[in-house]
């Protein structure tokens, strides 16, 4: 009889039969991968709960007064001020993920099995090894996809609530959940700068630089005035994400900047010495104009994020699932904040009544991934759950610029100006 040689009992094939084998494994494979690809700057995870509801002070930097001087017999008086603390609350969402592999996936994989038997002798390796070696691979591919899928959630929800100031849980980036949410980061709404650098044109997504506009002066400036108001940063943390810092810095203003940082000769400021500058700028490699470009502003830190997160969409012609990607930092913001963390990754301690499932823990026992087994349909199923959601502790510290406006609305205020 014609047998899987393993592949459809890759747990068992693998020794795994326990939630103490299980446990194990995934500790030993995954501890690491978990934050490989990760992208979670400025937040870092809370200690777990029981309750689906966080609630937590908002962190406040005061202002430290001197002391009173007096005579020498005089008492000390308290301070008069009164200390206001401010609660942030709110729901914690729950994220699952399941892999199943059934007899359509064995017979592919078997295939390929056969061809790794077959040049097993060349690579030094006996048939029993290289059969070990494909189904370690297989066992670690089911299960990684579990764990990247939570990663690529949480990386998702810290570049949102950066970014947008909101998580918001929409068909297009929740298209096969059932919730349609938003989880706002409680960002005051007067942290927003608009500004008018660019026109984007509404049809053609085309951008067009606004003459006159500089923004190398108005991020400069603004830095400076959080560094110097009462309580201000000790150091500025500037994000933005990949895609921007490419608008911002094909912009005349910010050429011109680089270039005459770059030269170090202080010229004088003419039409042809701010062309010269200009060839400068754009001569110099990418990260030579981002190294300029934080010097310039005066940041102490310039983070620009490339992370996207897949989606996986029913297509309603070909009624196939399709991946696409998604950014997870918005592409028309500029984030100013404090340097450090920020935020904290609220988690919910999972529970798993049943002692008898095979059930390991991932993200230091935060979430779970379950294995079930159908004997008479030979199925493997690996379910994983994460309750977790990022939270802004500073929400009041957080700044942003936006510097592109629909050419539509900036021709319709001129009209009316």
């Amino acid at each position: 009889m014609y047998r899987f040689d393993g592949l459809d009992t890759l747990m068992s094939a693998k020794g795994i039969t326990d939630s103490v084998t299980f446990e194990a494994y995934l500790k030993e494979v995954f501890s690491k991968r978990e934050s490989q690809d990760e992208n979670l700057t400025g937040f870092v995870f809370d200690a777990p709960q029981l309750d689906f509801t966080y609630e937590m002070l908002q962190a406040e930097k005061q202002i430290e007064v001197m002391a009173s001087y007096v005579d020498l017999n005089s008492p000390a008086l308290p301070s008069g001020h009164s200390t206001e603390l401010t609660t942030l609350t709110g729901s914690i969402p729950r994220m699952k993920y399941a892999v199943v592999r059934g007899e359509n996936d064995y017979r592919k994989q078997l295939i390929a099995l056969n061809e790794v038997k077959s040049v097993a002798n060349f690579s030094n390796m006996s048939e029993t090894e290289a059969v070990s070696a494909f189904i370690s691979k297989q066992l670690f591919f089911s299960i990684d996809e579990i764990v990247s899928a939570f990663k690529n959630s949480l990386n998702y929800q810290v570049g949102q609530n950066q970014s947008k100031r909101a998580l918001p849980i929409t068909a297009d980036n929740n298209p096969r959940g059932s919730i349609r949410t938003t989880f706002t980061a409680q960002i005051p709404a007067e942290n927003t700068i608009t500004k008018k650098w660019f026109e984007k044109d509404g049809s053609t997504e085309a951008l067009t630089e606004v003459s006159g506009s500089d923004p190398i002066t108005d991020i400069r400036d603004f830095i400076r005035e959080l560094r110097w108001k009462a309580n201000g940063y000790e150091n500025v943390t500037v994000e933005m994400s990949e895609r921007f810092i490419y608008k911002l810095l094909s912009h005349t203003a910010v050429l011109k900047a680089i270039g005459y940082a770059a030269t170090g000769l202080g010229l004088r400021y003419t039409k042809q010495n701010d062309e010269n500058a200009i060839a400068v700028a754009r001569g110099m490699d990418l990260e030579a104009q981002k190294t300029a470009f934080k010097t310039i502003i005066e940041a102490d830190e310039l983070i620009t994020s490339k992370t996207q997160c897949g989606v996986e969409k029913l297509n309603a012609g070909s009624r196939k699932y399709e991946r696409t990607y998604i950014d997870a930092f918005d592409n028309e913001t500029i984030l100013i904040r404090p340097s450090g963390n920020i935020g904290l990754i609220k988690n919910v301690v999972p529970l798993r009544p049943d002692g008898q499932a095979i059930v390991g823990s991932v993200y230091g026992g935060r979430g779970i991934i379950e294995y079930v087994y159908n004997r008479d349909t030979r199925e493997q199923r690996w379910q994983g759950e994460l309750t977790a959601l990022a939270v802004p502790t500073r929400p009041q510290d957080m700044y942003y610029f936006k510097g592109i406006s629909l050419k539509e609305e900036a021709e319709e205020e001129e009209g009316g100006a």
